[in-house]
């Protein structure tokens, strides 16, 4: 701050009591300008502290909302437990119900083992109609060669 020039009235250099009431009356004015520019300067100063501190704020709730968003989206201990339990439960059951299907399989296969296949049964009928032409055949050239020898051709 600088202080206002006043310079005393009378001649010799001494201060008069109308000389020093407007010396102090200048300086109080100017003092009074600067403490004014001093509050302009803080209001200033408040208001652009007060959105900066609006904008971290701001900016604070954000990065809130983006983790709340992201903590909500992830896989809970609680939902995994209960996964693993629901999952653990179809596996158990899935695994029952192939082991009952590979039994039925077994027993399946078994009898299939015990009974012949179309194929090896018509192969048997075949040979089988095959051994009883031949057996007529047989038994028609034997009859053909009594009769024969009855008649004393042979």
């Amino acid at each position: 701050m600088t202080e206002p020039s006043c310079e005393p009235e009378n001649s010799n250099g001494h201060w008069t009591l109308a000389s020093l009431k407007e010396f102090f009356k200048l300086w109080l004015n100017q003092f009074e300008k600067y403490v004014e520019l001093k509050f302009e300067s803080t209001d200033k100063a408040l208001v652009l502290a007060d959105r900066a501190t609006q904008t971290r704020l701001d900016n604070m709730n954000e990065w809130r909302k983006t983790y709340d968003d992201r903590d909500n989206t992830y896989f809970s201990v609680a939902a995994h437990i209960a996964y693993q339990e629901k999952t653990d439960a179809l596996i158990q059951s899935n695994k029952e119900k192939a082991e009952a299907a590979i039994q039925a399989l077994q027993l399946t296969g078994a009898e299939l083992k015990g009974k012949a296949d179309q194929r090896s049964v018509s192969v048997a009928l075949a040979i089988a109609g095959i051994g009883i032409v031949v057996s007529l055949c047989s038994i028609a050239l034997a009859i053909t060669t009594l009769l024969l020898h009855l008649l004393n051709v042979i």
